[in-house]
């Protein structure tokens, strides 16, 4: 995800949500596999916090890098948000 930066983290995280919603509303019988993708940005998004974190000891507050790595988690909270809204 870093390598991607937050605007194309972005764009690919609403894919996941499209390919979520067909797989919970169309499909209906893959839910696992829904809940798969739920808890594998969940533990992304704490490892980027844990990160953040980190970085936040090694960098001025103002540096770009935190700034790009809070996009990145307001963005996997977002996408996380939405899918468990059951949209």
């Amino acid at each position: 995800m870093m390598e991607l930066g937050a605007a194309r983290t972005k764009v690919e995280l609403i894919k996941l949500q499209v390919a979520y919603r067909h797989d919970v509303l169309v499909l209906q019988g893959d839910l696992a596999k829904a809940q798969t993708v739920v808890s594998g940005l969940q533990n992304r998004r704490i490892e980027l916090e844990e990160r953040l974190r980190e970085e936040r000891g090694l960098n001025d507050k103002n540096a770009q890098r935190l700034k790009d790595i809070e996009a990145l988690v307001d963005a996997l909270k977002d996408a996380i948000d939405w899918m468990e809204d059951d949209h």
